[in-house]
């Protein structure tokens, strides 16, 4: 992390300013078709496991010692109900189907997907072209 808001006390209430999150492109189990973005705050990606239950990292790596691939297989998620913030548990449920797999993976080169793992933040355009005689420069004038 090379972020300078990364550091205990730069945020308020003396936590960080920079927050770490990851995003994932997900389905439902009984909606494969439809892409989903879940946006994984640091407390549901780092961390030991509970009862089987794991944090994401955690859990990519356990699936990743027994050779399968993340996208393979249905995942459970659950809160951690003794966590005072949210945070989310991975839980293997079952392998895909291979018809179910041939379309994940179809889905997984998507631009749903790409959309739902990418930072798009709106863009911002001026909601006048011109006010009290100020003329806005044009975004793309060279």
């Amino acid at each position: 992390m090379d972020c300078p808001q990364n550091i205990r006390g730069s945020g308020q209430g003396g936590g960080r300013a920079c927050r770490f999150a990851q995003r994932l492109a997900v389905v439902l189990d009984e909606q494969l078709d439809k892409v989903y973005q879940l946006q994984l705050p640091a407390t549901s990606i780092f961390g030991r496991a509970v009862d089987g239950k794991m944090p994401m990292q955690a859990y990519a790596q356990r699936l990743a010692t027994h050779n399968t691939p993340v996208i393979s297989v249905v995942t459970r998620c659950a809160f951690d109900r003794d966590s005072p913030v949210p945070k989310l548990f991975f839980q293997a449920h079952r392998p895909l189907e291979e018809e179910e797999l041939d379309l994940v993976v179809s889905l997984a080169t998507a631009d749903e997907a790409n959309e739902a793992i990418s930072f798009n933040p709106p863009q911002k355009g001026q909601p006048f072209a011109e006010v009290d005689g100020f003329v806005y420069p044009s975004v793309n004038a060279t």
